[in-house]
């Protein structure tokens, strides 16, 4: 069993894994179509879904982890 900090740490290694590979296979589709307009469409795509999807959905699961009393499994 283990603490709130440490799941926490769990997620976002398991996140950074996920988001390194996708992160590989863009930059692998790129490799041949690489060009300003593409790379700028990318990042305007990140940003929304930054700010729409992902940091919402992880503040709210960091308060529920942080939620937790006591020690919990780690899945």
């Amino acid at each position: 069993m283990v603490r709130q900090k440490t799941l926490l740490l769990f997620a976002g290694i398991v996140w950074l894994i996920a988001g390194g590979n996708v992160l590989k296979i863009g930059l692998e589709t790129y490799q041949d179509h690489l060009s300003s307009g593409n790379l700028l469409l990318s990042v305007l795509v990140f940003l929304i879904f930054w700010f729409m999807i992902f940091g919402p959905m992880t503040k709210k699961h960091q308060q529920r982890i942080l939620s937790y009393s006591g020690k919990r499994y780690f899945w």
